[in-house]
């Protein structure tokens, strides 16, 4: 009898949607995407310098690798070119975008879809969580760049290349790797490598042979 009712009430329409019982979904573990098939974008507003206002900022959301272009305005065209040449010239297709589904991100979209027939790239339903990749970064990415430039804030353009380069060699603590290395698989070559190992090596004797520079 008790199987019989249990069954009954998994089986009511009315009885479910009726049922004041409170039911704890496990949560999702999301599929991780390969490099740069999943990207966020957003733009956030500097200083003015040079006639530049705004900085672009995309990552890869499996590496975290930033992309970036200083913008004088927010266009349509002007995103739509930043996303052309700066991401898929130089890493491929992507199969989603996610923004905050501004305007100018919709109609940059529209317009890539109509210039370079890319039909397969889709906004994803923007939530306070969603974006959080590129949103959590735009504060350290922009206060980086004000003081790199000793605090005056009409010089950030000199110093944001620096800082967007220390970003991709920079160890992740929630990977345990630079963007640099998820996207290369080795360790980027700094200038103190290149005296260290001057350093280190022994000075030749005498001319070394082709053999000998091969072991080398």
């Amino acid at each position: 009898m008790n199987e019989d009712i249990k069954w009954y009430l998994k089986t009511c329409h009315e009885c479910q949607i009726r049922s004041v019982r409170k039911l704890h979904i496990p949560p999702t573990v999301p599929y991780p995407p390969s490099l740069f098939r999943k990207v966020h974008i957003d733009t956030f507003l500097m200083p003015e310098a040079c006639q530049f206002r705004y900085v672009v900022h995309a990552r890869c959301a499996l590496s975290a690798w930033p992309e970036w272009r200083m913008l004088r305005s927010e266009k349509a065209e002007i995103l739509a070119l930043f996303i052309f040449e700066e991401i898929l010239c130089r890493w491929g297709a992507i199969e989603e975008i996610v923004t905050d589904n501004g305007k100018n991100y919709i109609a940059t979209v529209e317009w890539l879809a109509q210039k370079y027939h890319i039909h397969h790239i889709r906004i994803s339903p923007y939530n306070s969580q969603a974006n959080g990749i590129i949103k959590r970064r735009h504060f350290d990415v922009r206060e980086s760049m004000i003081k790199a430039a000793d605090g005056i804030p009409t010089k950030w353009p000199d110093t944001a290349h620096s800082v967007f380069w220390a970003e991709r060699v920079t160890t992740q603590r929630h990977t345990g790797y630079s963007p640099y290395y998820i996207a290369h698989g080795l360790e980027p070559l700094f200038p103190f490598d290149l005296a260290e190992a001057t350093y280190l090596a022994p000075t030749p004797d005498d001319l070394l042979s082709t053999t000998d520079l091969i072991i080398s």
